[in-house]
Parts: C-alpha cells; structure tokens; sequence
C-alpha cells in the first residue's frame, strides 16, 4: 500500500454520479408520523462504539462531496477528521483516501486529468488542504494514510478521443483500485482498513445504475458476511436538497437532527447512515 504525500488530486463521485447531478430542492419533508426507526448518538464515541462492536476489518465511509454552486456549510470530512477518526485510530492501522498523486511521467493524458479535473468537478478550493489535514491527522494518530495509484494505461483510458474525460471510466478506476487495497487489507494479518470517499463506492446495496462503480458488494459475503461495514456521513443541509435523495428510507429524519446530536439509520447491521449535527 502506497502512504500519502503532499500535492493531491480529488476525486470522486456522490451518490447520483457518474455524471454530475445539479443539486435540486426536494418535495416537503414528510411528517413526524413517517419518521422511520432511528437513534440518537450524542457524539463520534457512540457511533465508533457500534462499529467496534460489530468488528469490520474495512470500513468504508462515504460523503457527499461539496460543490462551489451547491449547499455549502462544514464538510464530512472534516467531522470525520476531527471527530471520528480519533475514536477509531486505536483500532485502524490504515486509512486510503479517494485521491491521487500528480507525477508527471504519463505525458500529455495525466495534464488532461490534472487541469480539467478540479473545474469539472467544481469542489470548493479548500477540499485539497482538507484531504492533505486528514492524511497529516492519520499520521498523527498513528494510521497509515495511501492513495490510489493511477497508471499510465489509466490516464490514457480516461481521456477520451476529444480530449475530454471520460468519467464513467475514471469512476471504474476508481472502484477497481479502491477495492484492491480493500482486498489487500483482508489479506494482511491484523490490518482494519478505512476507506474514505464518495458515497456510490462504498454502497452495499447500490442503485442498478451504480452497481458497477461499487467495490462494496464483492466484499459483502467475506468472513461470514462480517468483514466490510458502509458508513455515509451525510450533513444535513446537504442531503436535503441532493438530487435523488427523497426517495431514500432514511430521508424523514433529516427532521430529526439538531446541532447537539447524530442520527443514525441502519440498512441493515452492515450498512449504516450517519446525519451529521445540524449547524455544525
């Protein structure tokens, strides 16, 4: 597995990709009476208490990114950063990043990637300082931070005859080389692996649409069903008004959150959804 330096690259795709969706306003908010089973945590120990009793070797945490044009507020990976990936480090040894390093030795197809990249996917230009803290706190901690490694071969698949990129491929790179560190985890003795990214790559249970890009569902029968756990950290002001998100089981508690508490909803014992505290 290959640590994280300094000069990255971020990548990704929220839930709805792999085509950027336009964030739109939601229907009303269904009433309290729809509201589904759920529980109050009031902070990241209680939260890292139920993963560790459940005892995943990878964990696979996925956020929504942030947009220039879209719901701005704090990110999840700060909330990560600070509060949840202290209360889990004593029981990690490694934690990959969805991002890459820029090195310059693919010629004219990784300039591409690297100048169209960050205004195709609009992020907010402090995403990249928030990636490189994370992986510096990681370190701190005493977590292993990697990054993807792209080939050369990769950059020339992404880039398309136009000289554009091609998304779906750079997605399918993406969710190849997440779930071989993810396999490579499992193979290490004693290794607990965090994976930290978009919210379609960690999916147990994705979307027909999306299947393809999630390196979860073949992790979904190892070790007795036990070896992987999805955790989506969702701020709320930014799942209300994601496109797609209204159908969700989970949607009716956006209601529920405050700025003093979490709120978590289960899929099931191995797929978890975290609304962040509200404000914050």
């Amino acid at each position: 597995m290959r640590a994280v330096p300094a000069g990255l690259i971020l990548l990704g795709a929220c839930r709805g990709a792999p085509s950027q969706e336009p964030v739109q306003p939601t229907e009303p908010t269904p009433t309290a009476a729809a509201t589904p089973p759920h529980q109050r945590l009031a902070g990241a120990a209680e939260l890292a208490q139920i993963i560790g009793q459940r005892g995943p070797r990878i964990l696979g945490v996925g956020e929504l990114h942030q947009v220039v044009d879209g719901p701005q507020g704090p990110a999840a990976i700060d909330w990560f950063t600070e509060q949840l990936l202290p209360v889990l480090a004593p029981s990690a040894t490694d934690l990959v990043i969805e991002t890459w390093v820029f090195e310059g030795g693919c010629g004219e197809q990784e300039q591409v990637v690297v100048e169209v990249l960050p205004e195709a996917t609009n992020r907010p230009p402090e995403t990249e300082d928030a990636i490189v803290r994370l992986a510096r706190v990681a370190r701190e901690l005493g977590v292993t931070p990697h990054a993807l490694e792209l080939s050369c071969d990769d950059y020339e698949a992404v880039v398309g005859p136009d000289g554009g990129i091609v998304y779906e491929q750079l997605l399918a790179v993406m969710t190849r080389e997440l779930g071989a560190l993810a396999r490579q985890g499992l193979a290490t003795p004693d290794a607990r692996v965090i994976l930290y990214g978009g919210a379609v790559h960690n999916d147990l249970h994705p979307r027909p649409a999306l299947a393809a890009y999630s390196y979860a569902t073949a992790l979904a029968a190892l070790e007795g069903g036990q070896a992987y756990m999805e955790l989506d950290l969702y701020p709320p002001g930014m799942a209300a008004q994601q496109a797609g998100f209204a159908d969700e089981a989970w949607f009716p508690l956006i209601d529920a959150t405050g700025p003093d508490h979490l709120v978590l909803w289960e899929r099931d014992p191995n797929s978890l959804v975290v609304l962040l505290p509200a404000g914050e």
